[in-house]
């Protein structure tokens, strides 16, 4: 099996084990990315082509989100 899947010896293998049986494959390798790679990503996905956002712009948004799910769920419109 590891001959016709093409894995070396030695190679490394998730194993996975359920009620009755028992899976072998190859972990997913993940490449780990740079700041800027994984905001490119994240940019490219949500295509977001704003002005950055700053840390304190973010913060300062919380609070208000909070306090607005809290009205929707209590149904309080005074809160």
């Amino acid at each position: 099996v590891r001959d016709r899947l093409g894995w070396p010896q030695g190679s490394k293998l998730d194993v996975i084990e359920t009620s009755d049986s028992v899976t072998f494959r190859k972990p997913h390798e993940r490449k780990t990315l740079t700041f800027e790679e994984a905001t490119a990503k994240i940019r490219a996905i949500v295509n977001y082509k704003g002005p950055r956002i700053s840390d304190e712009e973010i913060a300062s948004v919380g609070p208000a989100m909070a306090a607005e799910r809290y009205r929707r769920i209590s149904g309080d419109s005074d809160a």
